[in-house]
């Protein structure tokens, strides 16, 4: 991929916990993120892996962080890769907030949603000496979901 150019690409993972993807009607698995993302790294390619916080409200969140870690580990990315936490928002009206409201899914409170994301930044432990991705907030409040 790298001889053709290629050098980062970027995936909407979301989450790692595949009932929070089906629910959110995603078609990937994570075991499929995963696979992408060694794919992509043996190829030379720098990775991009944005997160999305608060998505599934309480009723997903243990599951969120808990098997969203554990997938950006097994993708196992370094330096000059990047995981963004990107905090959900859920415009009235909107899919997501439709399906929300029909499942019942309460969304997180403000200080839930920073709960999540330092649950999730301290899970996937990048330290200088380990190295690591580059964890970053993606706030982004132009794509509604």
């Amino acid at each position: 991929m790298r001889q053709l150019n290629l050098r980062q690409i970027f995936i909407g993972m979301e989450s790692g916990a595949d009932a929070l993807l089906r629910w959110l009607r995603k078609p990937a698995t994570a075991e499929h993120m995963v696979d992408t993302v060694r794919a992509a790294k043996a190829g030379g390619v720098r990775v991009g892996v944005i997160v999305l916080i608060g998505a599934g409200g309480e009723q997903f969140f243990d599951q969120h962080v808990r098997e969203t870690v554990n997938v950006i580990r097994a993708m196992a990315l370094q330096r000059g890769d990047y995981v963004y936490l990107s905090p959900l928002v859920a415009a009235h009206g909107a899919e997501y907030a439709q399906l929300a409201q029909a499942d019942s899914i309460h969304p997180l409170t403000p200080v839930r949603l920073v709960e999540q994301e330092q649950l999730i930044r301290q899970g996937i432990r990048v330290t200088p000496t380990r190295g690591g991705p580059y964890v970053a907030r993606y706030e982004v409040e132009s794509f509604v979901y």
